[in-house]
Formats: structure tokens, sequence, C-alpha cells
């Protein structure tokens, strides 16, 4: 609730401050981090909770391997990226005059900085310190608002502001994950072959998986960027911002119960079954919630002119409610 209330707070200062054709540019330009995530990322963070509390490998060989896979990846999809540079912006923004190929740069190379954060989060989640995990998810999002906002209201930076932000958010994130990083045993972690490739094919199935949810994501955004105005982009958007609050509470049940379910033995179908009935609960109620108020919350947060996300969000609500309660599915299935 925390981070919800914060990521609100942002997205209504970004919305009424930028207006609907800057904040369409600069979902546009989040879609080639969110693609390089999704391509460059192999999810061996994700594969590396299951080795953790299995016991297979030493942690600290894992956390060494994991960092190693992550910039080897990232560095490969940077240079896929400047290679493709201008025809991947020609058509991001063959609808808009203005140019932004710095602003592009600039999101892209924070990339390996990503890779590395989210191998700390996910690191740190699997040995069950979800205190460090939630504190590095608090630092991140109240880094990125508290800096966003105040640049945004003080200066005329405008769009740089949230690159700023962005940038600084996952530094900060970083830092505190790595120094929170337990070195008492004294052992340093070494390059293996076995571990990284054992680890990248344990993988294999979450990077396919999360280019395909990708996909589902914002395949229709990446779509239309070639035919819709950077407004229109900003309407369908916020819609789909505003419907996948949502998603918040899968996303909370299922980064604990991925690791709590890798070690829990007998008790897993049960463990999953609660989870699952918890979640349909939630979603039902928060949904029926979310229909009944959703025209005067849009117009009392974002203002008139973002009337059209009113019905973008209508049409996404039950997909986001089906979606959002079945995830909780998904942790045992990725195991079993």
């Amino acid at each position: 609730m925390l981070l919800f209330v914060t990521n609100l707070l942002t997205g209504v200062v970004i919305a009424r401050t930028l207006g609907p054709t800057m904040l369409g540019v600069w979902m546009i330009l989040s879609l080639v981090q969110a693609y390089a995530e999704s391509f460059g990322r192999l999810k061996v963070d994700v594969a590396s909770v299951y080795f953790i509390g299995q016991k297979t490998f030493q942690r600290e060989d894992i956390l060494f391997n994991l960092n190693f896979i992550a910039l080897a990846s990232s560095t490969l999809i940077l240079a896929g990226i400047f290679w493709q540079f201008d025809p991947i912006y020609e058509w991001l923004f063959s609808n808009e005059v203005g140019d932004y190929r710095t602003e592009l740069f600039a999101l892209t190379i924070q990339i390996p900085l990503i890779f590395l954060y989210l191998n700390y989060s996910y690191f740190h989640l699997a040995n069950e310190n979800v205190y460090i995990y939630n504190r590095m998810l608090v630092i991140y999002a109240w880094t990125n608002s508290s800096v966003a906002i105040i640049l945004l209201l003080l200066t005329s930076l405008g769009l740089w502001s949230i690159i700023f932000a962005s940038l600084l958010s996952v530094i900060l994130t970083l830092l505190y994950g790595w120094k929170s990083f337990d070195t008492k045993s004294g052992m340093s972690g070494h390059l293996s072959r076995k571990v990284s490739f054992v680890m990248i094919r344990y993988a294999l199935h979450f990077y396919l998986s999360g280019i395909l949810g990708q996909f589902r994501q914002s395949g229709t955004n990446l779509i239309a960027v070639g035919y819709l105005l950077p407004s229109q982009i900003a309407f369908l958007g916020q819609g789909q911002g505003v419907g996948r609050i949502l998603l918040k509470m899968s996303d909370a049940i299922n980064d604990v119960l991925y690791p709590r379910i890798s070690k829990a033995g007998s008790d897993v179908v049960k463990i999953t079954c609660k989870s699952f009935r918890i979640s349909c609960i939630l979603f039902l109620s928060f949904g029926l919630i979310l229909t009944i108020v959703l025209e005067p919350l849009i117009i009392l947060l974002y203002g008139e002119p973002f009337r059209p996300s009113i019905e973008v969000v209508y049409y996404l609500l039950p997909g986001l409610i089906v979606i959002g309660a079945s995830s909780t599915l998904l942790s045992f299935f990725l195991i079993y």
C-alpha cells in the first residue's frame, strides 16, 4: 500500500505536469528499456531462487555468476541497440516531430545497472531476507518518486526530471543491495562454467515466458507507436497503468510465495491453493470497487484531458482480474 500510494502520487504529478503528449513520449521511451530487459535479461536471477533454496551451489558462487551473466548479456543487448539505434528510433517516433535521441540514449545506458539491481533483489529474496528486499523496493520507489516530483515542480527540466530520477533510484538501490550482502563467512564467489550453465538452462522457461509476458503486457503499445500520436499512446498507457494497480497485490504474494514453496516439501499444494483462494477474493473485491470509482477517480487525479483512459480500463479490467488471481499458480508450475 505504501508503494501504491507513492507510485500513484508520482503518476499524478507526471501526468499533470507533462500533459498527454510528453507523457506519451515518456511511455514510448520506456518501451526500449522494457524490451531490452525482456530479451537481454536471461532470468537467471529468478532461477537462482530455486538453487539457493535447494542449496545446490554456494550462494557466493551463485551471486558472482549472476553478476557476470548480467554484465555479459547487458553488453550484448546494448551493442544491438546502438547498432540499430536509428531504425529503432524512427519506428518509435514515426509520428513525432521532436528529437528525443539523447533521452533514449540516457535510458538505454541504465540497462546494466537495472540487471545488477534485480540480481541483488532476487538474491536477498531467495535467502528470505524480506526486510532487505522490502527496503530495496522502498528505496527505489521513494527515490524515484521524490526526485521526479521535486525536479518536475521546481525546475524546467521536464522529461529529463524522470530520467534523472530513474538513474539515481537504481544506483542507490543497487548500492544498498550490495552493501547488505552478508560476507561474514569470509568466502568470495568464483566464476564457474557449471554454475552459469545450470542456471541459464533452468532459467530458459522463465526467459521465454518473460518475453511472451512482455508482449502480452505492452505488445499493443509496441504496435501502436507506429500508428498513434504520443498523446494517444498516453491515454492507452495511462489506462493500462491504472488497471495494473490490481496486479500489485499478486506481485506482493508471488514475491514471497516462490521462495517459500521452493522448500515447502509436501505442503506445497496446500500453500499454493490457499494463496489462490486469497487472490481470487482480493481481485474480485478490488476489481468491483475500481469499477465503481473509476470515472471520478481518473478525473480527480489526472484531470479532464485524460478522460479517454477510462474506457481503456473498462476493457482491460476483466482480463486483469483473471490474470492477477491465477498468477499465484505460476510459482507451483515453475517448480513442478
